[in-house]
């Protein structure tokens, strides 16, 4: 690939404490891919494998649409792990054989001093070879163009993540609490 982008984002965020820890949370990996993203967005593959259609994007002038295959698998401890596997530039298929795309991302608790927080990181690669008439750009104009736009993808991701993922826990625990309230005791 003759130009290449990258684009890096940490995530360090304090959990509210709950009545169910976090870990346990986290084990459920597809509960954590539908908050990264809206649900019409994710179609779920099999147990660890989903489809992510990106938001619609435009660079140089090009609209297209990333639809990107992730790996998400959790461990007993927590330990988030995001893999991708495959992605189409729908809109682009001057790209298609030109393009290479990769995502790694790690998230997982951490106590310090008595609190918890999700600590980890995410980091985007594209790499493709420009066809005519982008060959003739500024290489630097095209770098800088394509960083900002994986940083743009990136930053808008954790938002996200920051938001969706405490909210959707809180409505795990509280579903969690229901349940054992229901049980029989005995």
């Amino acid at each position: 690939m003759d130009t290449c982008f990258a684009s890096s984002q940490t995530i360090d965020l304090r959990v509210p404490s709950q009545p169910v820890p976090i870990h346990h949370y986290l084990r459920q990996a597809q509960r954590l891919v539908y908050t990264l993203a809206t649900p019409d967005r994710v179609t779920p593959l099999d147990d660890e494998h989903y489809q992510f259609q990106v938001a619609p994007l435009s660079f140089m002038n090009l609209k297209f649409q990333p639809v990107v295959d992730l790996r998400v698998t959790a461990t007993e401890q927590g330990h988030v792990t995001i893999s991708s596997s495959r992605c189409e530039l729908q809109g682009l298929e001057l790209f298609r054989d030109r393009f290479k795309f990769s995502l790694e991302g790690e998230l997982y608790p951490v106590m310090v001093q008595g609190a918890t927080y999700l600590n980890g990181q995410a980091d985007l690669m594209v790499g493709v070879d420009l066809p005519m008439p982008f060959k003739l750009m500024p290489k630097s104009l095209i770098e800088a163009t394509g960083t900002a736009l994986l940083n743009s993808i990136l930053l808008t991701v954790k938002q996200r993540l920051m938001t969706q993922l405490l909210e959707d826990y809180q409505r795990w625990v509280n579903q969690q609490q229901a349940e054992l309230a229901v049980l029989p005791r005995g």
